[in-house]
């Protein structure tokens, strides 16, 4: 299921500066729960400018996720910090994959290399855990298997800059579960919705989320 609608956030301070955090999430990262991500790397921009954010228990990150990490990742790094991930499930890094975010955010596979990275020491590092209160949202009711059209369209709403190749990979993460479906397939399908250019896809995501946030 795409929207778990909570997040939880458990950060540790790292180092005897305490400048480094960790950030161990459990949920999913989407439209609804970005902005608890958001506002918590904001409250904590003037304390510490070097982050790990542990991906372990984080089931999926929307387009609305991936891009409050990159905004802040900006800001991280213009005052000498930075933002590395850590220890993604299948799911998610085909997502970071596809989107090529490697060129832009590091990943490592386990904290102990992240914080090597940052020149901490995991076996002598001072930590001070805290966890975030989570936040809940009604649970929706379970729905029906998504037909190709609807898979399309959540898909380009989430991820408007894939092309035909990397939506074929999506639909057949289990998150979908749509195989058989060639590229060519795929490409003349979303041709016959006018979503198979770049402009189309992203106009289309654009008004999909100005709809969510009119209510319409």
């Amino acid at each position: 299921m795409i929207d778990n609608d909570e997040l939880n956030i458990a950060e540790s301070f790292i180092g005897r500066d305490k400048k480094t955090v960790i950030f161990i999430l459990t949920g999913s990262i989407d439209t609804n729960t970005s902005i608890i991500l958001k506002e918590k790397l904001l409250f904590l921009s003037n304390h510490v400018n070097r982050y790990v954010l542990d991906f372990g228990n984080v089931d999926y990150v929307s387009s609305a996720g991936w891009g409050v990490i990159l905004s802040r990742l900006r800001d991280t790094r213009q005052n000498g910090g930075d933002i590395i991930l850590v220890n993604m499930k299948k799911e998610v890094y085909s997502i970071y994959d596809l989107l090529e975010l490697n060129k832009v955010i590091k990943y490592f596979t386990a904290t102990e290399e992240a914080l090597e990275f940052f020149g901490e020491k995991p076996a002598a590092a001072a930590v001070i855990p805290h966890v975030q209160e989570p936040v809940q949202v009604v649970s929706k009711p379970s729905r029906r298997p998504l037909t190709l059209d609807q898979a399309l369209r959540r898909i380009i709403r989430k991820n408007p800059l894939l092309n035909s190749s990397g939506i074929k990979k999506v639909l057949e993460l289990p998150e979908y579960g749509l195989t058989g479906f060639s590229v060519i397939k795929v490409y003349f399908r979303l041709r016959k919705l006018g979503l198979n250019t770049r402009a189309g896809k992203l106009y289309y995501a654009w008004q999909e989320e100005k709809r969510s946030k009119t209510g319409e």
